[in-house]
């Protein structure tokens, strides 16, 4: 009878001390849960901050992108009419507005720290982390790689090809040199280069490549206001 009021003693204890330890693994793994959720929701919204900002910059671009796209066309629509639709003055107006052209650079430094501190792997939405790799890996690679074969036609071929066809004398000073978006101070009209098929290329180039850049700007627009949406549902959960 006392042996057996004995081993009813050590389950009793033995079990305690099993709960005590379950109970206490399991607080921990609670709260370590918790804290991660935590960390990483908060990792979500300065991304989602991050891409609001990205967002307004796309919408400029875009609008630039409209602005030259216009341009460019007038100047052909005048090429096309023999030079009847544009003065002289008005083309060149036309042209230094086509050179006005930024390309959009996305802010990656959250998205990086998500992945390398593995908080991406915690989202817990499958579009929206589908979303995420996509905008700052797939597209922001089409995006690098679009804007520096569009840098290197303009600003090596097109740009240094057009000042000496028209003389261009630039106002060089600052960032603006750079970019050579700066004014134009004096030309000298060249109608028989402004109606050759180099220069039309030159135009129908211009053109293609503003084209493509702003569906490419749009399609980062919907992918990015798509998941800034998903980010605020993920949070909430």
């Amino acid at each position: 009878m006392e042996k057996s009021n004995t081993l009813i003693k050590y389950i009793i204890e033995g079990s305690i001390v099993f709960l005590s330890v379950f109970l206490s693994f399991y607080i921990t793994d609670v709260n370590r849960e918790k804290n991660m959720k935590e960390r990483k929701n908060i990792l979500l919204k300065d991304l989602s901050n991050s891409m609001i900002q990205d967002t307004l910059q796309i919408y400029s671009y875009i609008a630039e992108k409209e602005i030259i796209l216009k341009s460019w066309n007038l100047i052909r629509d005048d090429i096309d009419s023999n030079h009847k639709i544009l003065s002289d003055d008005e083309f060149f107006n036309e042209y230094q507005k086509g050179q006005v052209g930024r390309t959009f650079m996305s802010r990656n430094g959250i998205f990086n720290q998500m992945i390398s501190t593995g908080n991406i792997e915690l989202i817990e939405n499958y579009k929206l982390k589908n979303n995420l790799i996509e905008i700052f890996n797939h597209l922001r690679a089409r995006n690098e790689s679009t804007s520096n074969l569009i840098d290197k036609i303009v600003y090596t071929v097109n740009i240094p090809l057009i000042d000496d066809k028209f003389r261009i004398k630039r106002n060089l000073y600052g960032e603006k040199a750079l970019t050579a978006t700066n004014k134009i101070e004096s030309y000298h009209f060249n109608k028989s280069f402004y109606l050759s098929n180099r220069f039309y290329e030159v135009i129908n180039n211009s053109l293609a490549y503003s084209s493509y850049y702003k569906v490419l700007l749009e399609e980062m627009l919907i992918i990015y206001r798509e998941s800034i949406i998903l980010i605020d549902l993920e949070i909430k959960k």
